[in-house]
C-alpha cells in the first residue's frame, strides 16, 4: 500500500509525464488493487480494466487538486460510494469510473461526415453534433452528467439541474454548467479549445484553475501550447448557426480556418504559415464550392499575406511574397 505523499508525488509525475519505468509500474500495481476490489468488479478483458485504471487514476489526479487547495481539510476524509463503499487514503476522490461495459458502460454518439446530428440526452438535454463530430458519456448519465468531447464541435441546450452540474470535458479544459446554451469545439491538430455562449453562465477551467465565467454572446478561446486565453465578443450564429445550415466563422484563426475546410470539403490543407495567423469572419452558404471559397479567402486574406492555392487533392496556405 502507497502512503500518501507517495500516491500523491507519483500521479503529479504521470499527468506531467516526468513517470519512471518503477513508479510507473507501483502507481499501476496500487490501481489494480483498487479496482479488483471486491465481486463487485467484473471485466470483460485485460483492456476494459486497464482503460478503467487510466479513468480512476485521471479522475483522483483532477479531483485531489495537488497543490495549495489540498490543504482544504473540508476535501479531506470524504468517502465515494459506488457499488460498494470505497476511500481511496482518505480524500474525496469523486471517481467517475466505468466498471464493467456490462454493468454500466459508455456511451459514444458521433456524427457523419456532411451530418449534423440533434440527438437528446438521459437527462433530456439537447446536442448538435456538427459534421464529423464525437462525444462519450456514461450510461449512468443522469446521475453523473460528464461528457468527454473527442473530437469537434457540439452544440448544447442544457436542461436545468441544480444538484447535477453538467462537465464537458474536451482537450485540456472541463466546461461547466447547470442548465444553459452554448458550444464548445475542439481543434483537433492543436488541442485548441473554443467555448461560445448563447444564454445563462458558463464556467471554464483547466485543472483547479478557472480560465473564465462567460456570458451570452461572450467566446473564449484557449491555445493549449502557449496556454493562452482569449475572451471576446460573437454574434449568436458563430455558436449555433451551423445548427441551421448556416457557414459563420467569426474572427477564426489559420488552425480553426484549415479544419473547417478539411471537414467541409473532405481534402488536405497544407498549412505553411503560423496556425495562429489570421482574422477571418466568413459568412457564406454550406453549399458553397471550394473554388468560390478560395477566392473569398484571398481577399480577406491578401490583407495579412496569406494565401490559398487550389492542388490537385490539397489546399495550401502559405505567405505571399
Amino acid at each position: 500500500m502507497l502512503d500518501k505523499e507517495l500516491f500523491l508525488d507519483l500521479l503529479k509525475k504521470w499527468k506531467e509525464g516526468n513517470i519512471s519505468g518503477p513508479e510507473l509500474e507501483a502507481l499501476n500495481k496500487y490501481l489494480d488493487n483498487l479496482v479488483d476490489v471486491g465481486e463487485v468488479f467484473h471485466f470483460d478483458s485485460i483492456l476494459e480494466r486497464d482503460e478503467t485504471k487510466a479513468r480512476i487514476r485521471e479522475n483522483i489526479y483532477q479531483q485531489t487538486n495537488l497543490g495549495p487547495e489540498l490543504k482544504n481539510k473540508n476535501r479531506i476524509g470524504k468517502k465515494i460510494s459506488f457499488a460498494v463503499a470505497a476511500s481511496v487514503i482518505g480524500l474525496a476522490i469523486g471517481l467517475m469510473i466505468f466498471v464493467s461495459q456490462r454493468e454500466i458502460g459508455t456511451i459514444t454518439i458521433s456524427s457523419k461526415v456532411g451530418q449534423v446530428l440533434k440527438y437528446r440526452l438521459p437527462d433530456s438535454s439537447d446536442i448538435w453534433l456538427n459534421d464529423s463530430s464525437s462525444i462519450s458519456f456514461a450510461k449512468n448519465f443522469v446521475g453523473n452528467r460528464h461528457i468527454v468531447l473527442k473530437r469537434g464541435e457540439v452544440f448544447f441546450e442544457v436542461r436545468k439541474d441544480p444538484n447535477h452540474p453538467f462537465t464537458i470535458v474536451s482537450g485540456q479544459l472541463t466546461t461547466t454548467v447547470k442548465g444553459t446554451s452554448f458550444s464548445v469545439k475542439l481543434i483537433d491538430s492543436l488541442e485548441d479549445v473554443k467555448v461560445s455562449v448563447v444564454t445563462g453562465r458558463v464556467a471554464v477551467s483547466n485543472g483547479s484553475d478557472t480560465l473564465g465565467i462567460l456570458h451570452p454572446s461572450e467566446r473564449l478561446r484557449y491555445n493549449a501550447k502557449e496556454k493562452k486565453v482569449r475572451v471576446d465578443s460573437v454574434l449568436r450564429n458563430e455558436a449555433d448557426g451551423w445548427t441551421r445550415g448556416d457557414v459563420f466563422l467569426q474572427n477564426v484563426n489559420i488552425s480553426e480556418l484549415k479544419q473547417w475546410i478539411e471537414t467541409q470539403y473532405g481534402i488536405t490543407v497544407l498549412n505553411q504559415v503560423d496556425p495562429q495567423a489570421g482574422n477571418y469572419t466568413i459568412h457564406v452558404n454550406k453549399n458553397i464550392s471550394l473554388y468560390q471559397l478560395i477566392k473569398v479567402l484571398n481577399m480577406i486574406g491578401g490583407k495579412e499575406g496569406i494565401r490559398f492555392l487550389q492542388q490537385q487533392d490539397s489546399i495550401l496556405i502559405q505567405s505571399q511574397g
